[in-house]
């Protein structure tokens, strides 16, 4: 046998028998998860080796929902029901376990998904990224969406399904989050996904009922081993505008409830300033915010973003001198005018630092140039990428 043929058969050997490389197999299959799984599906039973290849890809991304067409987990056939009703253990469910890489949890009510099966662990070795479908109420983004009949703690208790999930992802995404009310972060998630977190990602779509402003705090960042964080005003398309209700629409309004329009670039300042200045910060897409919203009376998307980042670096500045304030000048009586200013001064430093590292892009840069996997549904980013 020749050297050549013996290099054939053992590139052949590599790629699991089949001759195409291993690479190009991952992303036609990759391809194939995104525009017709069934179609991945039937390659999982051409042959052991396309198994081999395909399964892990196809069981990489989970939903687990109290909606039975979002929920991975639901299967209706009949014979995988023993008599009592309950599922039975199969093939499919070890996979789901064994290969997923991406899983959202979509918003529940604490006595669905979180009664369910409450003392099995759920261990998923392959864990990068856990995205948390969020809802808003009158305290703002929130998980458990529990009837109002229910005691307000109820909404707070941290989730018992998110504790039963022990491996900690390095990322996090919360779609759904909410630019004026920011509260401590975050309700009812348990501190063990945490662990080994080093991106998070807040996605901030148009929102039609706006809850008062309300800041109540924020973690401090420094303990956990983060390492980028990815605010997205998210639209449907370039050419959808970002809105924080109908009322901002319409620009002699200056107050709504009992908030005004100025307190949600303090909050936004106020929740950028908590990171520290070595996590590398981007917001996306603040270009698409309606010019109403932010006070300009022109389309161009690079000068509302221009003018939406002045206004977030004011409320940040605004946010220093406001603990300043709060400080006074004499506190344990020996602190002085003069230290004041000093503190003032340093603080005032800092935050000037902190919006100057704040990278201001667009979607279809971040789309083309991040790692932006388990943040939007395939349809969404198709639509954004086919944009021109």
């Amino acid at each position: 046998m020749t050297r050549k043929k013996v290099q054939i058969q053992f590139d052949c050997a590599n790629n699991f028998g089949s001759p195409f490389p291993l690479a190009v197999l991952r992303r036609i299959f990759t391809h194939l998860l995104y525009i017709h799984r069934s179609a991945l599906a039937i390659c999982c039973r051409v042959s052991r080796s396309f198994s081999q290849i395909a399964s892990p890809i196809l069981y990489s991304r989970i939903g687990i929902s109290s909606i039975p067409e979002r929920d991975s987990r639901a299967d209706h056939s009949l014979d995988r029901l023993t008599v009592n009703g309950r599922e039975k253990t199969t093939t499919r469910k070890k996979k789901l376990l064994k290969c997923a890489r991406y899983i959202t949890v979509d918003a529940h009510d604490s006595s669905t998904l979180c009664g369910i099966g409450r003392n099995k662990k759920l261990s998923f070795p392959e864990l990068e990224v856990l995205t948390l479908c969020l809802t808003i109420d009158s305290t703002g983004p929130i998980l458990h969406n529990d009837p109002i009949v229910h005691p307000p703690k109820r909404k707070q208790q941290e989730c018992p399904l998110l504790k039963r999930i022990t491996t900690a992802p390095k990322k996090l995404v919360l779609d759904g989050a909410n630019m004026t009310s920011i509260t401590a972060f975050p309700l009812g998630f348990p501190k063990n996904i945490y662990d080994n977190l080093e991106e998070i990602t807040f996605i901030c779509p148009p929102i039609v009922y706006l809850p008062d402003p309300s800041v109540v705090g924020f973690p401090d960042w420094s303990e956990l081993p983060l390492k980028k964080v990815n605010w997205m005003f998210f639209t449907k398309d370039k050419d959808h505008y970002w809105t924080l209700g109908q009322h901002h629409l319409d620009p002699t309004k200056q107050r709504y409830g009992s908030g005004r329009f100025t307190d949600e670039y303090w909050s936004f300042g106020k929740f950028l300033l908590s990171f520290p200045t070595n996590i590398e910060i981007n917001v996306i897409n603040s270009g698409s915010i309606h010019p109403c919203t932010i006070g300009s009376v022109y389309l161009d998307q690079q000068y509302n973003q221009n003018l939406f980042a002045n206004k977030v670096r004011q409320g940040m500045l605004a946010e220093v001198q406001s603990r300043a304030r709060r400080h006074g000048p004499v506190q344990n009586g020996n602190y002085t005018e003069q230290d004041l200013k000093i503190s003032l001064d340093i603080d005032m430093a800092k935050a000037q630092e902190r919006w100057s590292a704040i990278r201001w892009v667009g979607m279809i840069e971040y789309l083309r140039n991040n790692d932006w996997e388990g943040e939007l549904e395939p349809d969404e980013f198709k639509v954004w990428l086919n944009s021109k």
